[in-house]
């Protein structure tokens, strides 16, 4: 996967993860979600602006978790899992995406 799919998906996945926060802050869907072709417009545009995405979407995304009352953390956030269970879900993913980058970030132990 080339760098600029890879800044895309981190993007648009700190978006999902704001959006998900929203849903176990209020209990309902906080509006339109981004498709894949969404993502994939997005993973060819200049290399400046890709690079700002995801610092933007991870900022949004941190605030949305330093924001969430402690019982909503409890309560479902998407289709499998608790609120709670969404730092974990990130943390796989950015494992996932620097895999993904083939800088020498591996799955060796």
């Amino acid at each position: 996967m080339d760098a600029g799919h890879v800044l895309a998906q981190v993007a648009y996945g700190a978006d999902a993860y704001t959006w998900t926060l929203g849903l176990a802050r209020t209990g309902r869907e906080p509006g339109p979600r981004a498709d894949a072709t969404t993502v994939a417009r997005a993973a060819v545009l200049p290399a400046e602006r890709p690079a700002d995405r995801p610092r933007t979407g991870l900022d949004r995304s941190a605030y949305g978790s330093r924001a969430l009352p402690a019982p909503a953390w409890g309560r479902p956030a998407g289709r499998r899992h608790p609120a709670c269970y969404l730092p974990l879900r990130c943390l796989r993913e950015a494992e996932t995406h620097h895999v993904d980058l083939a800088v020498g970030h591996g799955t060796e132990q």
